[in-house]
């Protein structure tokens, strides 16, 4: 059970895997606004990692800040040059989030909307002794739909001192925990937003089991996915983008339904190293349908591949 501790800083061990992340993510498609922004906590290094990517009138900027995290930081405020972060002191249920650069700044609250969504361990038919023991390796995590509303200011050109209100939805998602990339094939995190609801799914191939998992977010309740299978995914191997994917998914309901994406734009993003392995990153913001139910919603997808395992994923463009 979550408790407003959870929204904190959590004692983490300094193994080279493990982080904590804070992150928010909206579209906001009136504007032409798209937003993801983390800041991840590095315990190996006392580093906070402050990032993020803005998508604005088809143009991408991105921003990115490395600090010291100092003894007295507890996670319910946190600010560098170019993003800050808070919990509202009175409402616990209202988080603060400014981003900024020489262009325009983005100010703007996020809101509960929907019940947080804990994510339990997955469910399992038949007992897996090595889906169990990933599991009880890896980090814990909880996620919630927010309602956004704020004011997007611009700093330069033609909208210079103009100042456009934000009204729409978004996701927060909190994790803490090592991340296991030592045994990772690849991992495919999913957050869409639909007109009265949001789907979030995840798919973590290691080279011995898949954890899969994700949920429904709608006002009557949580729907839990209990699995999902990253059928394939659509590469330019020459733009080195990936143009859309496709992913299925059975619920608590026993709902089972498919997910097809098209990309609307793709950030421009570096491969990461763990140890020996190179994962190439995939990072879209993708129009999204669902094919059984005929629902069509936006959001992000991001997908990070060990480089030498590409095929088993790929459909070639």
């Amino acid at each position: 059970m979550i408790s407003n501790f959870d929204e904190l800083f959590h004692e983490l061990s300094k193994s080279p895997d493990s982080k904590e992340t804070f992150n928010y993510n909206f579209v906001d498609k009136k504007n032409k606004l798209y937003v993801f922004a983390n800041i991840d906590f590095i315990p190996k290094n006392n580093e906070l990692d402050f990032s993020w990517y803005v998508f604005l009138n088809n143009h991408e900027y991105h921003f990115n800040e490395c600090i010291s995290k100092d003894e007295k930081m507890n996670g319910s405020k946190l600010s560098s040059k170019g993003l800050k972060y808070g919990i509202d002191s009175k409402d616990r249920e209202k988080f603060s989030l400014e981003l900024k650069n020489n262009l325009f700044d983005v100010s703007c609250e996020l809101k509960s909307f929907h019940h947080i969504y804990d994510y339990p361990k997955a469910v399992d038919m038949d007992v897996d002794e090595i889906r169990d023991k990933y599991e009880s390796m890896l980090w814990k995590r909880f996620e919630q739909r927010c309602k956004i509303q704020g004011t997007l200011r611009h700093k330069s050109g033609e909208l210079k001192g103009k100042a456009i209100p934000i009204s729409c939805f978004g996701q927060r998602n909190r994790e803490w925990g090592p991340r296991l990339w030592k045994n990772l094939i690849a991992v495919s995190t999913y957050y869409i937003q639909f007109r009265e609801m949001s789907i979030s799914l995840s798919y973590y191939d290691f080279e011995e089991t898949v954890l899969s998992s994700g949920y429904i977010s709608k006002k009557s309740g949580n729907i839990p996915i209990y699995e999902t299978v990253l059928e394939h995914i659509d590469i330019s191997r020459e733009d080195k983008r990936a143009e859309g994917s496709e992913i299925s998914y059975k619920d608590s309901q026993e709902d089972k339904d498919l997910i097809v994406s098209s990309r609307v734009h793709s950030f421009k993003t570096d491969d990461m190293k763990f140890g020996s392995k190179k994962f190439v990153n995939y990072f879209n913001i993708s129009d999204f349908k669902i094919i059984g139910a005929d629902k069509k919603g936006t959001g992000f997808e991001r997908h990070y591949i060990q480089a030498d395992k590409l095929n088993k994923f790929i459909l070639d463009k």
